[in-house]
């Protein structure tokens, strides 16, 4: 067994009798103890340096680990936002992250950025078509709100400016919920109430024609029985009275005229007029033709006039003007 001299400390077996680099007595004066211990120590020292390799590699393993849960973590939350500067935090600080990771967040943020030009284009066209279209294209994104926002506010402004009843039922029926909708529901309310019927029409196309008639024929009884007891404007003159009407009338059939004719040319346009607290009138517009015959044919036997007329709900005439024309 080698041992180690205790003079110069080169190796020499236990059962040499003198060291052969130094010449000191070996056998029976030196045991080996001191090798047994020197071996220990580097025992010690070898599992010690074990034991710290490991912990070294735990630890190291340890950060690894929380450095992927946080980049898996910081990942998650940017795929999660809307926010262009999160997104871009990622990329600058996770440099290392997974290749599919870093490839995600930068299609996520083109995608983010697409949706700001998107956004910049509907603002600048500002018609619901461009909002809409910018929802279509980015149902997620931050703007959609003010998108939907946008979008009711120029469709109320469409409605209003059309100010139908299928204009306001559009609205009503697209915006179930929109901040105009009570507004709409009046409106329609309004116009509908407005709203010709079929017997309304009807009713002032029969009194109009009646007062004609009557008139053609010097009817005084049939006359009056279209007219109103005073008339805002006949002729153009002011609060007119059924007397001043048949003296028109009389006016109107000369001494050498045998008979008259008026005849309505069908072409109708009768409103309705919802005035304040809701008194209501309907007002029309047509042309009538005259046909008179004369005991003096050189004289003008035929007009045709354009009548603007006011009927209110009692079948009266309240308002009435006539102006020639054409000329036969």
């Amino acid at each position: 067994m080698l041992i180690t001299c205790p003079e110069c400390g080169h190796q020499v077996s236990d059962q040499a009798k003198t060291c052969p680099s130094c010449g000191i007595e070996i056998a029976g004066k030196v045991n080996s103890r001191p090798q047994r211990k020197h071996r220990t120590a580097i025992t010690v020292l070898i599992v010690s340096f074990i034991v710290a390799l490991i912990v070294v590699l735990l630890c190291l393993y340890f950060v690894r680990n929380q450095e992927q849960q946080n980049e898996k973590r910081a990942y998650e939350n940017a795929m999660k936002s809307s926010e262009p500067q999160i997104l871009e935090n990622y990329l600058n600080i996770y440099a290392e992250a997974p290749a599919c990771h870093r490839d995600s967040i930068r299609s996520h943020l083109e995608a983010l950025q697409r949706a700001d030009s998107d956004w910049a284009d509907a603002l600048v066209s500002n018609t619901s078509y461009a909002f809409e279209r910018f929802l279509k294209l980015h149902p997620q994104s931050i703007h959609s709100v003010e998108a939907d926002i946008k979008i009711d506010s120029l469709d109320w402004v469409a409605a209003l400016n059309e100010n139908t009843i299928d204009a306001f039922q559009a609205y009503l029926n697209r915006h179930n919920d929109g901040s105009y909708y009570d507004e709409a529901r009046a409106k329609l309310e309004q116009l509908e109430s407005q709203k010709l019927s079929p017997d309304e029409r009807q009713m002032v196309i029969q009194t109009c024609t009646a007062y004609f008639n009557a008139l053609a024929q010097m009817d005084e009884a049939a006359l009056s029985a279209t007219l109103a007891p005073v008339m805002t404007s006949f002729l153009h003159r002011a609060n007119a009275t059924k007397d001043d009407v048949i003296q028109y009338m009389q006016k109107l059939h000369e001494p050498n005229i045998n008979s008259m004719e008026f005849t309505p040319n069908g072409d109708w346009n009768v409103e309705k007029l919802v005035l304040s607290e809701g008194h209501i009138l309907f007002k029309t517009t047509f042309t009538v033709a005259q046909n008179i015959e004369r005991s003096d044919e050189s004289r003008e036997n035929s007009a045709v006039y354009k009548v603007t007329a006011v009927v209110n709900p009692d079948h009266l005439i309240t308002e009435l003007n006539m102006k020639r024309s054409v000329q036969p």
